[in-house]
């Protein structure tokens, strides 16, 4: 499940942000479940992804609770904020060292993360998209299984008030992606530091690799 964690912690489901996200072909748009085919890659290219080596920071601030109040009133930029094990919002559980940028276009920035629970977490950066989007910290936070990294992971993003941004990542190896929207439309989109990206217009249903039917 989609989850986006606020400044303060909460857990809000990603349908209340008007945000999608898609993992192995099945996937939330806008709130509203879809049915998408689930295909498994005939013959699994790797589960590694060599832009998680990148060297260099990420652009993350990472801060503790009792920080909040301060930084609620700075300029928009990326935080997360460090929880004690018993906090709820604490289910959310990216490695933040391990993030490493896939996308940074105006002020909506996209990483790619370890997942202490094992697996890959994607962490969306969208004031854009936000109430207040001068002051708005949070990150729209997904985390997948660690049996699903070998099929790798999309998020969607509001993007213009008629058109979505996805951004996706994909394991060493898939030099190319396929892309099916909600209108039955199939984008071929290449693949590059293990990740792609596209403007759709609706959202998406799937994403096949070369080789697949």
């Amino acid at each position: 499940m989609p989850r986006y964690r606020t400044l303060d912690g909460r857990l809000l489901r990603a349908g209340m942000v008007g945000l999608c996200v898609l993992l192995g072909g099945c996937g939330t748009t806008h709130g509203a479940d879809t049915k998408a085919k689930n295909r498994a890659p005939l013959a699994p290219v790797s589960t590694s992804y060599s832009v998680l080596n990148r060297p260099g920071r990420n652009g993350i601030s990472v801060i503790a609770p009792s920080q909040v109040p301060v930084a609620r009133l700075t300029r928009s930029h990326p935080i997360w904020v460090t929880l004690p094990p018993s906090h709820r919002g604490a289910a959310v559980r990216p490695i933040i060292d391990s993030a490493r940028e896939l996308v940074h276009m105006g002020r909506l920035r996209v990483w790619l993360a370890h997942n202490a629970g094992g697996g890959l977490c994607m962490l969306d950066f969208n004031p854009g998209a936000a109430p207040d989007p001068e002051h708005d910290h949070s990150l729209l936070v997904f985390c997948g299984r660690e049996n699903m990294q070998g099929r790798g992971e999309l998020i969607v993003a509001p993007w213009t008030h008629r058109s979505y941004f996805a951004v996706g990542a994909v394991p060493d190896g898939v030099p190319a992606v396929v892309v099916t929207l909600a209108n039955g439309e199939r984008r071929n989109v290449s693949v590059a530091a293990n990740s792609y990206h596209l403007v759709v217009p609706v959202g998406v249903t799937g994403v096949t690799f070369p080789g697949e039917a």
